[in-house]
């Protein structure tokens, strides 16, 4: 056990980036032995390495529960160091192992997630491999994980919850929050008194954030009305910046007309989802792996606040 009232300098002079790998591993999964294997090694082999980082750093980074664990204020600290560490690092190797690179890559992203995540992918990667050329899918998860199993994605983006997705044989690269949002400045009992259900703008059937929308909005006795409906985020967003529904996104999905609507708006809280990676690996194709990695480090950044 480490004392934290006596703690020393640090001693490290480096911070080992395959320890950062499982780290940010275990932190994100919350589970050394989920970590396991995304990292490819066994529970105990991550749980060591984890209490050799702790021990040569000075500082607790885990809290311990019988089944999971959870970042302390250090492993916060260090979370977002480390992600930032190892985006460089797979970039910079990425760039350096095949700088001329050529070909095609067929990446599919849902809809939701394109607008934040890609604009920063594409261009990081465009520099690094201006000759590959990269087409892009916007469908739902269940879609585009059909499409790669049929061969006609080389890698896709995918939400869902986070086991059974890695089990799929996709690696996690982020947990998002879902939220609540309104109009920006909506006053919600201006569209909703409470007695009355409560107007909705959702994706269509299928979607996993209208699945929990409802499913939380049943659980806490709230009557509801879908009066808007569409596959398109674009379309959801417009729906809400009427200022006459509301509706359920993933927070990085919160745009300028919109904002969240927290604990005080009377609506339950919501789950976080799961964004995995899966890849079509092809060693013939390098172009598929180098985009995986950019692909990843892109969903590591933070997600500004809205």
């Amino acid at each position: 056990m480490i004392d934290e009232k006596v703690l020393p300098p640090l001693p490290l002079n480096h911070l080992p980036l395959d320890a950062l790998r499982t780290f940010v591993a275990a932190s994100e999964l919350g589970s050394f032995t989920q970590a396991g294997h995304q990292v490819h090694r066994t529970q105990s082999a991550v749980s060591m390495q984890m209490k050799r980082l702790e021990e040569e750093l000075g500082r607790r980074l885990f809290e311990r529960k019988a089944r999971t664990v959870s970042l302390t204020p250090d492993g916060e600290l260090l979370l977002g160091y480390a992600k930032r560490m190892l985006r460089l690092h797979d970039e910079a190797l990425a760039s350096l192992a095949a700088p001329e690179m050529t070909g095609q890559v067929r990446l599919g992203v849902p809809d939701d997630y394109a607008t934040r995540y890609l604009p920063g992918v594409l261009s990081r990667f465009a520099r690094s491999f201006p000759k590959v050329r990269v087409d892009v899918w916007c469908r739902p998860s269940n879609e585009l994980l059909a499409h790669l199993a049929a061969g006609e994605l080389d890698l896709c983006v995918a939400t869902g919850d986070g086991a059974d997705r890695v089990k799929q044989g996709g690696k996690m690269v982020s947990r998002m929050p879902l939220v609540w949002i309104g109009a920006k400045g909506l006053a919600l009992e201006t569209i909703w008194n409470k007695q009355d259900p409560l107007p909705l703008a959702v994706f269509h059937e299928g979607c996993l954030h209208r699945r929990w929308a409802l499913e939380a909005l049943d659980k806490a006795d709230i009557p509801f009305r879908i009066a808007f409906g569409s596959m398109s985020l674009g379309a959801i967003l417009a729906a809400v910046r009427s200022g006459l529904l509301v509706s359920v996104v993933a927070r990085s999905s919160v745009d300028q007309g919109c904002a969240a609507l927290g604990p005080e708006s009377g609506l339950p809280p919501l789950p976080s989802v799961t964004v995995t990676l899966h890849v079509n690996e092809d060693p013939k194709r390098p172009a598929v792996a180098c985009l995986a990695q950019f692909v990843e480090a892109g969903f590591a950044e933070p997600v500004p606040s809205n």
